[in-house]
């Protein structure tokens, strides 16, 4: 704005000139868009979400050719080549006023618009990486302490004969498996045998298979598995009339729930936790895990029971202290989480 400002004569001449000097009007003009140009993009820098990258050098290309289309406009207008590269280099003082203030005009120009092109650029904290698909990986002003959790995983099996009076079994027997504060599994034990799966927790200190309740025809046993594959062989009472014979089998799938951790539109960092947990009653199907480029990976729990459709067990998921219900669909998801 002084460009804008004429500059008059003082008393004691120890400010300004010793005469009015009229404003051209082009750096009037140019001074005024500077000032909309940076005006504008600070704004869009504090209000709106970043773009991505492939974008923002777009802008920049657009932004640096628009300045360098102005100064060669003002520098073809002047004539001015010979004053303003003489005094950049050379700093002449036998440079006249008028070049002069053209040549620190230019300077101011391409002062205002590197300083608007280092804006404009993408930056992350140390440490971080910003080349991801959503142009930013990182989140300012925000400390993220890596979490160590556990996940599930079906792994192993335990098998057994199933007798009845040290005999083969007249009717159908259902063998079942109870995980505590967990899911059930049933099978239809044929020719005297059954095999269900397991249940494992990974965690940092090593590997746990789930307890469960081994569940036949009036014979209940309480099993802690410490290895993959057990067996355990059930003598049953008298089987009921009443069970039907065609019950299906309902045992354990495997599936993923990923998705991304978007905190105002930007890749959540590395690290951040992400905690899913299941349906009403199940507390032994809470995971955690942390994020890797923005993205988490669960695995998914769930159970198909014949022919029907996989039921995941999976109810929600949850980051930053937002929870976000997972609609169970299949047992392979994804899901975004958003953080606002």
């Amino acid at each position: 704005m002084i460009l804008v400002v004429t500059k008059r004569a003082t008393e004691c001449v120890c400010y300004g000139v010793a005469y009015s000097q009229k404003v051209d009007w082009a750096s009037v003009v140019v001074s005024s868009l500077i000032i909309i140009i940076a005006g504008a993009h600070l704004w869009i820098v504090l209000h709106i979400p970043p773009v991505r990258w492939e974008w923002r050098f777009g802008a920049l290309f657009v932004f640096a050719a628009f300045i360098g289309w102005l100064t060669l406009r003002m520098c073809v207008r002047r004539r001015a080549w010979g004053h303003t590269i003489g005094f950049a280099l050379a700093g002449s003082n036998t440079v006249g006023d008028d070049g002069k203030r053209r040549c620190h005009n230019l300077w101011a120009l391409a002062f205002v618009s590197l300083l608007l092109v280092g804006c404009g650029l993408p930056t992350a904290p140390p440490g971080t990486s910003n080349a991801t698909p959503e142009g930013t990986a990182t989140i300012p002003l925000m400390t993220v302490t890596p979490t160590s959790g556990c996940t599930l995983a079906i792994n192993g099996q335990i098998q057994g004969a199933i007798t009845q009076q040290g005999h083969t079994p007249v009717g159908p027997v259902y063998v079942s498996a109870i995980f505590t504060r967990g899911p059930t599994e049933r099978v239809l034990a044929r020719d005297g045998q059954y095999i269900l799966p397991l249940l494992e927790r990974q965690c940092p200190d090593g590997l746990h298979w789930l307890q469960f309740r081994l569940s036949a025809v009036g014979v209940d046993q309480i099993l802690s598995p410490a290895m993959p594959d057990l067996r355990s062989n059930l003598d049953v009472g008298q089987v009921p009339n009443g069970v039907p014979p065609d019950l299906p089998d309902c045992i354990l799938v495997a599936g993923s729930l990923s998705g991304r951790v978007l905190v105002h539109s930007m890749l959540a960092p590395n690290g951040t936790a992400v905690t899913s947990e299941g349906e009403p009653g199940m507390v032994s199907l809470k995971q955690t895990t942390t994020t890797r480029g923005g993205r988490y990976t669960l695995p998914s729990i769930g159970v198909q029971c014949g022919l029907e459709s996989i039921h995941p067990l999976i109810a929600s998921v949850a980051a930053l202290g937002v929870v976000v219900p997972v609609a169970p669909t299949r047992v392979d998801m994804e899901q975004d989480i958003l953080v606002s």
